[in-house]
């Protein structure tokens, strides 16, 4: 890789979709042979992104050294998107640590703004791992875990890790499995994040916990709201029918996704009454709507079935 070690001006590598045919044992050492140059190059890198590669947890072993590296101590953006990550989340999650020490050792502040770790099976144990190094950042921007097959113990610890970093603009944490618990705390954790522009929260199940969701970026503090996503989250009509009246007594009238949710026919209709002077608030397609009848069940059990892998 002498390629590598010439080039000082490095500050993004993007290193994705290059190991979805290789065998698991050429891995490591192509990794490492690859950031070694780089490390000895002197380069200072902003971005790593090594998203969609299958490398799993010994790739997250293969780029660690690198990770605490001076090239890494000037981060900014790490993607890990669809990486096989698996355990691999607690070594990233040490790395992570490690770096802000080690930054700060040379006197430097480190800077990490987004993180990215979809489409890896975190579980539980993984979402808790990966929860400890973004409270300890404290700097986020942009943090998106979607996609990991997290149960409620593991989001409940993300949801808590995101507030201390009150600087976040952009979360994206869909498509988990939060019960009725991480449920609740993903909307107590929004309410101090006052700089919140996006809010991504498709397919949690949410149920009646999105009128708490709703309540939290409603308070009139939080002013760079520019989109909210609760589509799939198994909204009923009274739940449904809270969230619109919220939304519309919101000033400035951000976009609000609400498709894909459990309204029923009738609901579906008057909903499009009650919004329809209000074009921020999106229903998506009648014919997508799950159509669940019965009553409201507010709190699922967390039971360990929640929590099975």
């Amino acid at each position: 890789m002498h390629f590598y070690r010439d080039k000082t001006l490095f500050q993004k590598l993007i290193f994705c979709d290059m190991f979805t045919g290789r065998l698991r044992s050429e891995i490591p050492e192509t990794i490492k042979s690859m950031l070694s140059a780089v490390t000895k190059s002197g380069a200072q890198i902003q971005a790593l992104n090594v998203a969609d590669n299958a490398f799993g947890p010994i790739g997250a072993e293969s780029i660690s050294e690198f990770l605490l590296s001076p090239a890494c101590n000037t981060l900014q953006i790490l993607d890990l998107n669809n990486t096989g990550l698996g355990e691999g989340a607690m070594i990233i999650s040490k790395c992570l640590l490690e770096m802000k020490e080690n930054a700060k050792r040379e006197g430097r502040v480190f800077c990490l703004k987004t993180f990215k770790c979809d489409r890896n099976r975190l579980y539980s144990a993984g979402g808790s791992a990966l929860s400890k190094a973004v409270k300890g950042l404290g700097t986020l921007e942009h943090f998106s875990m979607m996609g990991c097959t997290i149960q409620w113990q593991g989001i409940v610890d993300i949801a808590q890790s995101l507030t201390f970093n009150p600087h976040l603009k952009r979360i994206n944490i869909s498509d988990n499995l939060p019960g009725s618990k991480g449920s609740r705390q993903i909307a107590e954790a929004l309410k101090p994040l006052k700089e919140l522009e996006d809010v991504v929260l498709e397919d949690l199940l949410l149920r009646n916990a999105a009128v708490d969701v709703v309540k939290a970026l409603c308070d009139g503090q939080h002013r760079n709201l520019k989109k909210l996503n609760l589509c799939g989250n198994q909204i009923k009509f009274d739940a449904g029918r809270a969230i619109i009246e919220i939304w519309k007594r919101n000033g400035d009238m951000p976009l609000l996704w609400l498709g894909l949710n459990a309204f029923g026919e009738d609901g579906f209709e008057e909903f499009a009454q009650m919004t329809e002077d209000y074009p921020n608030i999106d229903l998506g397609d009648p014919d997508e709507d799950e159509y669940v009848s019965g009553e409201e069940d507010d709190d699922e059990s967390d039971t360990e079935d929640d929590d099975a892998n």
